[in-house]
């Protein structure tokens, strides 16, 4: 594969290098026009920009390796195509590194929208899959470059499985020689993408819970909001089915020291921070009344100024998990939940509103028998059958699937 691929870029080269002689001839055959005084003066007077532009772009390089300017190169990308494009052609050149090719996974994962099945059956693509198991047999003192292929690897897991099945043994195996160089970020992103890669039947990413939740405590300490919330919020997604059961305890063990930790960053957090957490921990099963509190008296006060999407969704992770957690008692969180959304009622997701009307059902003592006559009004209006409320508990991606069946 290699020796075909080689010979193919070679072929590319010597176009493109009898291309540029062509035009060095037609420059230099080609008849100057006589230059006036006028024009020579101006000539004269335009010189040096154009050499000043020249050295500058000379410099931008000064500094980098030879391997980070094919990183630069693909951080420019704007379409996935053009990231295996400049993939394609560098395949063979000796600065080609590990970094360069999780550089290549990071770009396409944030370049998802323009994933077609043209691109994901590419010649270039299954290129990159052969280059990226190849590198990630010599992954030592590379932690972080392995960690950011398997997340992005597990972003892109939904539009292109097929392709990607070889790559989870190498990755596996990669992330378990490099585990105790992971950094604060790269443990919250390995654990994250294990929960979305198992949820979607990648079982073979299971066995590394173990090795990344005994590196938690050491990294514990340097994690901010995002890495916390994504920990906890895995370990809810592997605490229940279909997983079996004990599948995350060694992650729930570390459980007490992250909901510590999400307590001290609670004030900074974001509001998709704060549905993750506490919807992890309604998962597990896991109540702590000094950080509901906290949470409940945050999005009280701040509720009122989040935007539509962080209520439609992450107030309803909040109030749902309070209910499936029986944590009764949060009266001016449902007060304010009450009256900030029925302007929004009409508009938000199905499951919102389903989650909505199960919460207030499990929390309401008969305080909010108007807002729940609203919720049920739409619900009714859209023609949801109760057994989709019932279902909300389960959380968004799970009600989805479970609906897709029953039609």
């Amino acid at each position: 594969m290699t020796s075909g691929w080689l010979v193919r870029c070679l072929a590319l080269l010597l176009a493109w290098r009898m291309r540029a002689a062509c035009w060095a001839f037609v420059a230099v055959t080609q008849p100057q026009r006589p230059v006036g005084r006028t024009a020579r003066r101006v000539r004269e007077r335009r010189q040096p920009r154009p050499r000043a532009r020249m050295e500058q772009r000379s410099t931008e390089g000064e500094g980098c390796t030879p391997a980070r300017v094919i990183t630069r190169r693909i951080t420019q990308a704007v379409s996935a195509s053009q990231v295996l494009d400049i993939m394609q052609a560098e395949q063979e050149n000796p600065n080609m590194d590990l970094i360069a090719v999780a550089t290549a996974w990071t770009r396409l994962a944030q370049l998802q929208r323009s994933i077609n099945a043209e691109t994901t059956n590419s010649p270039a693509f299954l290129m990159l899959v052969c280059l990226t198991g190849s590198l990630l047999e010599r992954p030592a003192g590379l932690a972080r470059a392995v960690a950011n292929i398997f997340w992005a690897a597990a972003r892109l897991h939904g539009s292109m499985s097929p392709q990607l099945a070889a790559l989870w043994p190498s990755l596996a195996r990669a992330i378990r020689t490099t585990v105790n160089d992971l950094n604060a970020q790269g443990v919250a992103n390995v654990i994250w993408a294990v929960a979305k890669l198992a949820n979607a039947g990648i079982e073979v990413v299971l066995g590394l819970l173990p090795v990344l939740a005994a590196r938690v405590p050491a990294v514990i300490s340097e994690m901010i909001e995002q890495h916390v919330s994504n920990v906890i919020w895995a370990t809810g997604q592997l605490s229940v089915e279909p997983f079996r059961s004990g599948v995350a305890r060694s992650l729930r063990e570390a459980l007490p020291d992250l909901v510590a930790r999400a307590g001290v960053l609670l004030p900074t957090a974001k509001p998709q921070a704060i549905g993750n957490i506490c919807w992890g921990m309604a998962l597990c099963g896991y109540y702590d009344d000094v950080l509901f509190g906290a949470v409940a008296a945050r999005v009280t006060n701040e509720a009122a100024g989040w935007s539509h999407a962080d209520v439609e969704l992450n107030l309803s992770w909040v109030l749902c998990a309070l209910a499936r957690l029986k944590a009764t008692g949060h009266q001016d969180l449902m007060d304010t939940a009450a009256k900030i959304l029925p302007p929004m009622l009409s508009k938000i997701s199905d499951w919102s509103l389903c989650a909505l009307s199960w919460s207030f059902q499990q929390l309401d003592s008969g305080n909010f028998d108007t807002f729940r006559q609203s919720l049920e009004a739409e619900v009714t209006s859209r023609g949801i059958p109760e057994d989709d409320v019932e279902r909300s508990r389960f959380g968004p991606e799970t009600w989805k699937q479970a609906n897709q069946r029953h039609k």
